[in-house]
């Protein structure tokens, strides 16, 4: 009767065909699982660290720019301060000129007659003195008495001389008598006009 040994096929079988055991399939999947969840895992954290490296760089150039900007905020606000200051300096000293100007205007005005006289014996004077601003000058109109009328004439050239007026003409001169001693008096009428200078903010 013949015998066969099975126990020795079934070792054979467990074997495997190649002779290699059977477990080391799931072992070498785990492995490349392993693998690959490593690379993943640093992959993802290089990622992190790229993206947040970015973030600190761009945060730090939003607080140097908001820096920079609220710097400029200053610097506008005192650059509007500043310009406020000027402009009211601007406005007291105009006023102060003006203030000069109306105060030794009408000075001026008594001077250029007066230096307009002869220093001696005039022979003429004054009767009145009227003055009046109309557009950009003012006007002057003097009424007065003459000796005679060559005494009326030099007080007009000098006073033309003087500059102080732009123009200076005779409205009228009329020779008359006197009733107190029969004297021919020359009565006469001048008029002055002079422009006004203006200030800078009026010339705007």
């Amino acid at each position: 009767m013949a015998k066969i040994n099975l126990l020795k096929e079934r070792k054979i079988s467990e074997k495997g065909p190649s002779g290699v055991p059977s477990e080391a399939k799931p072992i070498q999947a785990i492995l490349i699982i392993a693998v690959l969840l490593i690379v993943g895992i640093g992959f993802i954290a290089w990622y992190w660290v790229t993206l947040n490296n970015k973030y600190n760089m761009a945060k730090e150039k939003y607080e140097s720019l908001e820096k920079e900007a609220q710097n400029l905020r200053h610097i506008k606000e005192m650059a509007q301060k500043y310009k406020k200051l000027k402009d009211l300096l601007q406005q007291r000293k105009d006023i102060i000129e003006n203030l000069k100007n109306s105060q030794s205007g009408p000075v001026e005005m008594m001077n250029a007659f007066v230096k307009s006289l002869p220093a001696e014996n005039p022979r003429l004077w004054f009767s009145s003195l009227d003055e009046s601003r109309t557009g950009d000058g003012e006007n002057v109109v003097v009424d007065g008495m003459a000796l005679d009328v060559y005494a009326f004439l030099d007080f007009v050239s000098a006073l033309q001389k003087t500059g102080y007026f732009d123009d200076v003409s005779m409205v009228y001169y009329n020779k008359k008598n006197s009733k107190k001693d029969n004297t021919q008096l020359t009565k006469f009428e001048i008029s002055c006009t002079k422009k006004i200078k203006k200030s800078i903010n009026e010339g705007k």
